[in-house]
């Protein structure tokens, strides 16, 4: 009875253990319905086409400074970005997990804004210069009139086979004024963690590792010992005892 109890305790120990361990690399469908954003992003845009959109934004801006050769894209002063990971607060994402972020975009100016463009690179913490990823650009054309504001989804992945540990990440978000000046603003530039992807439990999981988990000979013996009873049930023999005579009253 000892062992089968034993057994029970093995089996119940497999199943309430949490599970580490790094997974392959596979699609994640993540539903983000009831995130209010005011639009997704339409498609992606190649990498050529948006460095000749800024090369024409640097011209523009060249020739608005008179010729300047110095010139490189800076933020509004009318606009104010915030960011948030719904999915990861604590900023620590499994290595292969659809991360969505939302970028708040404010308008505190007088005029509209165009948010164009948003991307994001992830890079080394100790040298920010050197790029380990660079994710997709996705491209927007949402307006945001003067005095309201935007929360704009960004959607990126890491890499599923990553090394668990601290990479930096930098986000930026392109839009254009009314006279075509182009900006940029970075929403998050920090560094996030990047940890060991979370293996879910599932019952043919379970099977697996118990088919191939060795037991130990006194767990094993008790799914292969036969039983020490017989199948069919013994006849009970009663013995049966001699009357109990007692002494008669004797009359003084």
């Amino acid at each position: 009875m000892n062992k089968v109890l034993l057994a029970l305790v093995f089996c119940f120990a497999l199943l309430s253990a949490p599970f580490v361990a790094r997974a392959e690399e596979e699609e994640v469908d993540v539903d983000v319905n009831e995130i209010e954003v005011e639009e997704d992003a339409e498609d992606d845009i190649d990498e050529a086409e948006l460095a000749a959109r800024y090369a024409a934004a640097y011209g523009q801006q060249q020739a608005q400074q008179g010729g300047s050769q110095q010139m490189f894209l800076t933020s509004s002063p009318d606009v104010e970005t915030t960011y948030v990971f719904p999915e990861f607060m604590d900023q620590k994402i499994p290595a292969g997990a659809v991360v969505d972020a939302l970028c708040g975009f404010q308008n505190t100016g007088v005029e509209t804004f165009s948010v164009q463009y948003m991307r994001a690179f992830l890079v080394s913490p100790q040298n920010w210069n050197h790029h380990i990823q660079n994710y997709t650009t996705f491209r927007y054309n949402v307006s945001v009139p003067a005095g309201e504001e935007s929360s704009i989804l960004y959607r990126f992945r890491p890499d599923a086979y990553l090394e668990p540990r601290e990479y930096g990440l930098k986000m930026e978000v392109f839009y254009v004024a009314p006279n075509n000046e182009t900006f940029v603003s970075t929403f998050f530039n920090g560094t996030i963690t990047v940890v060991e992807p979370r293996l879910t439990l599932t019952p043919r999981l379970l099977s697996h590792m118990l088919l191939s988990l060795p037991l130990s000979p006194s767990v094993a013996s008790v799914f292969t010992r036969p039983s020490p009873t017989s199948a069919v049930a013994r006849p009970l023999a009663l013995r049966l005892l001699p009357p109990i005579l007692l002494p008669s009253a004797q009359s003084g």
